[in-house]
């Protein structure tokens, strides 16, 4: 998770340069990205809970 949040905090400070059109197309699929990770890890966390 830290890991996820530092791409997305590192990511928007370089694309808030670029002009605001690239900034909330690149902010939204950092976030779709990330999002999916998320969704792995999850998945991931669950199959080891349910195996326990």
């Amino acid at each position: 998770m830290e890991q996820l949040s530092n791409e997305v905090s590192t990511t928007q400070i370089t694309t808030v340069c670029d002009g605001p059109k690239v900034v909330d197309t690149q902010i939204l699929q950092n976030w779709n990205s990330n999002f999916s990770k998320t969704e792995e890890m999850l998945q991931s966390f669950q199959k080891t809970t349910a195996q326990l």
